[in-house]
């Protein structure tokens, strides 16, 4: 085979690459439009309202790993608190911070020391103390030596008592009807629903009130508001349609739930891995598929968490490249599931997916614009061409980019204004001619790191929310703090009965947008 062979043999290759990439980008882009409609029907009755007033409801334990928060923590953990949900207990778990994080909880929220649980389920760092708030009843705080976030959530888990864990960042903010959406699912059908992620939303520029968004703004700075763009197509073009079709694979860190009994059966968060959150997900979903259980991982839309992006490239190329090599762990740990129809739609195609387009597309992007810039300067390719495969690209990353506005401009509205919406429109073309090869730059720096097998999750600096501020009056939980009964499967098929009933005797309004 001589070099000409060669070039011609890339360059069809590429090209049946980036035809199956756009193909199955319009499908899912397709199945993206079908499931927002879906979910906006389902909207129309107020399923939160029969779970809230529930005494059957599912409990559940919402753990909050922190390290070096106490700027922000009193605030993050009043938001909390004040979910709209019937039962559940909030259990912070520090990790070894540098800063008083423990001692702003201490004031914030008049903690007393209790004895440590010591049936302890899974393997963590010492723990140095426990406590527990004299003013709110749900709350519990664990002092531990540093670990990790895996670590920290796996002593939250040793010291939840529901039976559903939420795992949510010390430094995001969910919406107060939040919790009610992302259980809706393990309430409707307990015995299939294994986990289920909600959205993440950009905070940045917005302001909140008791964990709710008052004003949304868009960032200020450009990088902040193209990861508005990223996090839209991610959530609403990749989660949504896999979530549909019941492909999902990642559960975001940062608002999730799953179900306690299975969490503890694999093992928990494993410690060893960058990307915890994808890691932990397959983990579970491989297990139940080996068992041949018959499970479900719902995805959210509506359920909303809000938190701060980096606001500078340097901060954001470390993310990135972390996420990356994440990403590229738990691929190679579950390796054996990658194009293995024995493990469904998840193994089939979910992985593969994954694998060829999210893991090796840095890879390929940078031979295929090489390779265009080679064959330009030879005067292989035509100058017609050479702009043909360059805008074809271009529209690739448009389709995606207004695919994603549109579906939440039509049925999940957390844009509110217009003219955000058509600059976020404007400004999705600079960012495919721009920011996007920044991206995958240091997703490609992921890579290298994850072959040289470094181990850092790095350092993240934060601005802080604007919130109504910490240490105002803290509305009681109205909950005490008990173990979840062992009817609680059976309290959950009577709840989705009632959801049942009441969806069938609703009849479907025509869709208004939301004041």
């Amino acid at each position: 085979m001589n070099w000409w062979q060669l070039l011609g043999w890339i360059q069809n290759a590429l090209a049946a690459y980036y035809g199956v990439l756009a193909l199955i980008t319009v499908v899912l882009v397709t199945i993206a439009i079908s499931a927002g409609w879906r979910r906006s029907r389902q909207l129309t009755v107020d399923i939160g309202a029969a779970i809230h007033t529930s005494p059957l409801a599912p409990g559940v334990s919402i753990i909050v790993p922190a390290y070096n928060e106490e700027a922000t923590i009193c605030a993050c953990v009043e938001s909390f608190l004040s979910l709209r949900y019937p039962r559940f207990e909030v259990v912070v778990v520090n990790d070894g911070s540098k800063d008083d994080t423990v001692g702003s909880m201490h004031s914030g929220f008049d903690l007393v020391e209790v004895p440590p649980n010591h049936d302890l389920a899974l393997v963590t760092k010492p723990i140095r103390a426990v406590y527990r708030s004299r003013v709110m009843d749900n709350l519990t705080v664990i002092d531990k030596e540093n670990g990790g976030k895996s670590d920290a959530i796996n002593v939250g888990v040793n010291h939840s008592s529901m039976e559903l864990i939420c795992v949510v960042d010390a430094d995001s903010l969910i919406e107060s009807d939040s919790l009610l959406r992302i259980i809706e699912p393990f309430a409707m059908d307990p015995d299939k629903v294994l986990a289920a992620g909600g959205s993440i939303r950009i905070a940045n520029e917005c302001k909140f009130d008791g964990g709710q968004a008052i004003e949304v703004n868009l960032p200020k700075d450009r990088i902040p508001r193209y990861q508005v763009l990223e996090y839209l197509r991610s959530f609403m073009l990749a989660r949504l349609p896999l979530g549909r079709v019941h492909a999902s694979v990642i559960i975001s860190g940062a608002f999730g739930v799953f179900r306690r009994k299975e969490l503890l059966e694999v093992g928990g968060y494993d410690t060893g891995t960058i990307g915890e959150d994808a890691e932990l997900s397959v983990r579970m979903q491989r297990h139940m598929l080996e068992q041949g259980i018959d499970y479900d991982i719902a995805f959210v839309p509506d359920a909303v968490c809000w938190t701060e992006c980096p606001p500078s490239t340097r901060i954001l190329a470390r993310q990135r490249a972390r996420w990356h090599q994440g990403l590229s762990e738990f691929l190679w740990r579950h390796r054996k599931m990658v194009g293995r129809p024995r493990f469904g739609v998840l193994g089939s195609f979910s992985l593969v997916y994954y694998f060829l387009f999210e893991c090796l597309g840095p890879i390929v992007e940078i031979i295929a614009v090489t390779m265009a810039i080679f064959l330009f300067s030879i005067d292989y390719i035509n100058e017609q061409m050479f702009l043909l495969l360059t805008l074809g690209s271009v529209c690739l990353g448009l389709i995606q980019s207004f695919g994603a506005l549109m579906i939440d401009a039509l049925w999940f509205r957390r844009i509110p204004r217009l003219r955000q919406m058509l600059r976020l429109g404007a400004e999705s073309l600079l960012e495919m001619v721009s920011y996007r090869w920044m991206a995958q730059w240091w997703r490609l720096k992921g890579q290298v790191s994850w072959f040289q097998r470094k181990h850092s999750w790095g350092a993240m600096e934060r601005a802080g929310l604007s919130t109504g501020g910490a240490g105002g009056a803290r509305r009681p939980s109205g909950t005490p703090l008990s173990l979840a009964g062992s009817g609680a499967t059976q309290a959950a098929l009577e709840i989705a009965a009632s959801l049942e009933e009441a969806r069938a005797a609703t009849p479907v309004p025509v869709l208004q947008r939301a004041a």
